[in-house]
């Protein structure tokens, strides 16, 4: 099928050797985030991870006080090394926290985006659009609890990269 081919083609042209990738997430905005600070807001933080690797691929951003609405306008690059097979069935997670300082954090809503489905996408990226945000561990799952703008490139390290020029 078609992953066996695409994998098969990253193999061959580097002689089955490790293949490099960037992950470029240009995260603008978030909106209607569910508060769950002590005054109703967040204290809220993006975190940004491949599931082949979530400990050694996640970034961070800063922190934006008493907010549900925080304007982020960060960029996330994340460098992964390794088979194609094990990069194309990984999953990007864009979790966005209630950041407690000492106290671990609480989780808002993530979004998880196929690696697969950004690459197969026109010129390897997803446009600049809002998506909805849940917390898979709530009692309601399918529910949001907010919503984040974000882009989402992946450039192979021998191809020339996407560039996000516009903003819906």
């Amino acid at each position: 099928g078609g992953f066996d081919e695409l994998c098969s083609e990253f193999r061959a042209r580097r002689d089955g050797m490790d293949c490099a990738w960037n992950v470029i997430v240009s995260i603008a905005e978030a909106r209607g985030l569910r508060g769950l600070g002590a005054h109703g807001l967040n204290e809220a933080r993006v975190k940004v991870s491949l599931s082949s690797d979530p400990e050694l691929t996640c970034e961070y951003s800063s922190i934006h006080t008493k907010t549900c609405t925080p304007l982020f306008d960060e960029v996330f690059k994340i460098s992964y090394q390794g088979q194609p097979g094990t990069f194309f069935q990984s999953y990007l997670t864009v979790e966005v926290i209630h950041d407690r300082g000492i106290l671990p954090a609480k989780l808002v809503g993530l979004l998880q985006i196929g690696v697969i489905d950004v690459y197969l996408s026109k010129n390897h990226m997803l446009p600049m659009q809002w998506f909805p945000i849940v917390d898979v561990y709530s009692d309601e799952p399918a529910i949001p609890t907010g919503y984040i703008r974000l882009n989402a490139i992946i450039n192979a390290m021998d191809e020339p990269g996407a560039v996000q020029n516009d903003t819906p």
